[in-house]
């Protein structure tokens, strides 16, 4: 059996302009042929730099899935955002434009270089990868004191669709304002830290309780979405690997929720944004009931009232302070509990009406 084609992803954020898309009326030209010559600056550099580093395919939502609101493409949609965990953790390379808030701010804006080994289809080389600037261009420094560099403030870093890509990824290529970095398992060229600092757990981390999917659920919700209903297809891809990873002992996943620790993941709460600026992460820094109305439920529903899906905003959960309170015993039980995947959509993905919990 002849070994998978190697191929990269782009994780980049589509922006208010209008994107380059495959639509239904397109698909034939698109599997046909992609000019470079149409595309917006982000994509064609991402394509620039596949083929500096001997990588033959890309892989781009906007194109390799059908976007539109026929049926078709939101056939086609449903069925690949579940795939998600698949295309990025398969990926040899994600190439991330963090620096650019749409597609047609290219990948970065700098003189910076990098020169990146790699392994291409004629043996071991390198290539030396970065956008053409101005001469007098000064890099300002972003790093702490340890010379670990921040990514906090680029703007893939406040999506909600491009966090779980992060995470998924085993090897990245970061495009930033002042740089370009590879960050993998095996090389990192600089050390760095970021606001995805979270890593996919190992089995053994899973067997302990809530607390790693608490941080990646307080993470997401932080983040900025376009779509509200796209809240549970964005992190589908992430709760898949931790299923897969977990070997199915999370057991079954019910809108954000898993089986085995349901009860205790009720508990969460919207946090006031005021005072996460402030740095009040703490589960008693929370809003009331009455004013976390305003930033929760709007619009059409997309998760049960139960599930932290349901709401807009950042949020905290009771099992991010587990670790530091005293032991806690959880009264109430699941007696029963169902969610409905929407048409064409697996249990990861969105869900329909017909859902329930009972407790006692």
């Amino acid at each position: 059996m002849p070994p998978s084609p190697q191929y990269a992803a782009l994780s980049y954020c589509w922006g208010t302009s209008t994107p380059f898309i495959t639509t239904s009326s397109t698909l034939a030209e698109r599997c046909n042929r992609i000019s470079i010559l149409d595309m917006p600056p982000t994509l064609r550099e991402a394509v620039q730099v596949a083929r500096d580093l001997d990588i033959r395919y890309l892989w781009i939502d906007a194109l390799c899935i059908i976007q539109g609101r026929d049926a078709a493409a939101q056939a086609d949609w449903a069925y690949e955002s579940g795939r998600m965990n698949g295309a990025y953790t398969n990926a040899n390379l994600t190439i991330v434009a963090a620096a650019s808030t749409d597609c047609i701010g290219g990948l970065i804006d700098g003189e910076r270089t990098c020169t990146v080994p790699y392994r291409g289809q004629n043996g071991s080389s390198t290539a030396v990868l970065g956008m053409n600037g101005p001469d007098d261009i000064t890099p300002p420094s972003f790093s702490d004191a340890a010379g670990r560099v921040s990514f906090n403030n680029q703007p893939i870093c406040n999506r909600a669709w491009t966090y779980q890509e992060w995470i998924l990824s085993s090897r990245l290529l970061v495009f930033t304002t002042v740089g370009i970095y590879l960050v993998c398992g095996e090389r990192e060229l600089p050390t760095f830290h970021i606001a995805q600092q979270l890593r996919l757990p190992r089995p053994d981390e899973l067997s302990s309780g809530p607390f790693y999917w608490s941080l990646v659920v307080h993470d997401f919700c932080a983040k900025r979405m376009t779509n509200p209903t796209d809240k549970l297809p964005a992190i589908a891809g992430l709760a898949q690997r931790f299923h897969e990873i977990s070997g199915g002992a999370l057991g079954r996943y019910y809108a954000g929720l898993w089986e085995v620790d349901l009860a205790v993941s009720l508990l969460w709460r919207v946090i006031d944004p005021v005072a996460q600026a402030a740095g009040m992460l703490s589960y008693d820094a929370v809003v009331n009931p009455e004013r976390g109305r305003r930033f929760g439920r709007g619009g059409k529903a997309r998760a049960p009232s139960w599930s932290w899906a349901a709401v807009d905003g950042p949020l905290m959960t009771f099992c991010m302070t587990w670790e530091k309170k005293k032991p806690a015993t959880i009264e109430a039980r699941v007696v029963a509990c169902e969610t409905n995947p929407a048409p064409g959509h697996d249990s990861f993905g969105q869900i329909e009406f017909g859902r329930y919990l009972r407790l006692y």
